[in-house]
């Protein structure tokens, strides 16, 4: 094997969930990779949109790119298919757009979705990926992490999508508090506006979630009492999609 090509092999192994940033010294020690020659490895990488550079702390991680093709690969995989005739069910019942989704590096991303009965354009897609704090789907995941794993977006400074937008950090932790509460997590208007979600997370084998499920549509529709109904819902669905895909 070229060393060159086992040598962007073994960067790349280096990030992990629980490692999602490294430095240009941490990769050349860990490696025993010179720095030299590790700055022409993760310039290539970056060049190349497979590595990213923070600019706050001059730490590289995972770019776009990566992102490109593990959403290509998600959006094939057991999981995905497993979920889908869930997520048509929804979307027949609640006559509201269905989404499966999955958190990374503090954002939430849409790996599937089947659109609504109605006309109203929504925000999601396959592969859109918005900050994790704003939508349903990434609060119902965020809600049951490990506080651990919080630090990369608390960290961040939160941008508001629409006025809407919860950034404050203290309300935001109290809000998934009412989601741990609950079981539902729910926004208005806070990512699009005119329109709202609610989402549940999705269990594999831990207890640690590994997606979400989550529907879309008008924000008028989410009265509070209707909102519970949803929630509700969703949890049943939700939890036949563990059993059936055996995630």
């Amino acid at each position: 094997m070229l060393s060159s090509v086992q040598n962007v092999a073994r960067i790349l192994h280096s990030f992990r969930v629980d490692c999602p940033e490294l430095s240009l010294t941490e990769l050349s020690r860990s490696l025993q990779i010179p720095k030299s020659t590790m700055f022409k490895l993760l310039y290539t990488l970056q060049a190349e949109g497979f590595l990213e550079r923070n600019e706050e702390t001059g730490n590289y991680r995972p770019g776009r790119q990566l992102w490109t093709l593990a959403r290509t690969m998600l959006s094939h995989s057991v999981l995905a298919k497993e979920a889908l005739p869930f997520l048509r069910r929804l979307a027949k019942e609640t006559g509201m757009s269905a989404h499966l989704s999955y958190f990374e590096h503090g954002e939430a991303v849409w790996i599937e979705k089947v659109n609504a009965r109605s006309e109203i354009p929504l925000y999601s897609r396959p592969g859109r990926h918005v900050p994790a704090y704003a939508p349903a789907s990434g609060r119902a995941i965020l809600a049951y992490l490990p506080q651990t794993l919080w630090g990369p977006l608390l960290a961040r400074e939160w941008v508001r999508l629409t006025p809407h937008t919860l950034t404050d950090k203290d309300r935001f932790l109290a809000e998934l508090s009412r989601v741990r509460r609950v079981g539902y997590a729910l926004q208005r208007e806070e990512v699009d506006l005119g329109i709202a979600s609610i989402g549940v997370p999705l269990f594999g084998t831990g207890k640690t979630p590994i997606a979400s499920i989550s529907i879309a549509g008008p924000a008028a529709v989410f009265t509070e009492e209707n909102a519970s109904r949803l929630g509700g819902l969703l949890k049943e669905v939700a939890s036949g999609v563990a059993e059936y895909a055996t995630v």
